[in-house]
């Protein structure tokens, strides 16, 4: 079958496109409202683009209503994202965080999670999050008719769960991918972990 993409609505091209790129890592960003409280709320057009310096993308849209979503208004205002990695067991979570929540509300005390200060970065992070980047605005750009929010965000202070380091030389770290167990996001509302990473 050959697809024209202008024949699609943008929501049409949204929904083939999210089960063609797959697996995609979730961004489960952390940023403060204005009110104070903090925002909690997943994205998976995510990835990092760049080590030198340490850059994350995130593409935010904004809401039916025209108005920015909170994560795209508070990091264009304050500059300030902690973005955490969620695992396969924090499924229902990462879900339940990306239905609509009044501004004045926190997704984090909604869903009973708990969240911790560390000394490197002034946003807090997940508590029993594995890894967590507390990251600063670099780069914001719109793209298209919608006017999609591109934002790259560079990395600060990097917190790993200690079980999680496979080993160490003082260079390079290795991740232990099964102790890690990251949750990916598939297309048609289907979410995946990753059974068995191989070297071909």
């Amino acid at each position: 079958m050959m697809i024209n993409p202008s024949d699609f609505s943008p929501n049409g091209i949204y929904h083939l496109m999210t089960q063609m790129v797959i697996p995609r890592p979730i961004a489960w960003a952390l940023t403060q409202n204005l009110s104070g409280n903090f925002n909690l709320a997943p994205f998976s057009y995510f990835n990092g683009v760049s080590s030198a310096p340490p850059l994350l993308m995130l593409s935010i849209g904004k809401k039916a209503s025209g108005e920015d979503k909170d994560t795209r208004r508070n990091l264009k205002r304050d500059k300030k994202i902690v973005i955490h990695i969620p695992t396969i067991d924090q499924a229902h979570s990462v879900q339940d965080s990306s239905d609509p929540f009044d501004e004045d509300e926190s997704e984090i005390e909604a869903l009973n999670l708990a969240f911790e200060p560390w000394s490197d970065f002034p946003l807090p992070r997940l508590k029993d999050c594995a890894i967590a980047l507390g990251c600063e605005l670099y780069q914001h750009m719109e793209i298209g008719d919608h006017k999609q929010g591109i934002f790259f965000v560079e990395i600060k202070a990097i917190y790993i769960k200690d079980a999680l380091i496979q080993s160490t030389d003082g260079k390079h770290i290795t991740i232990d991918l099964n102790a890690f167990k990251p949750l990916t996001r598939l297309g048609n509302s289907k979410f995946s972990g990753i059974s068995k990473a191989f070297k071909p």
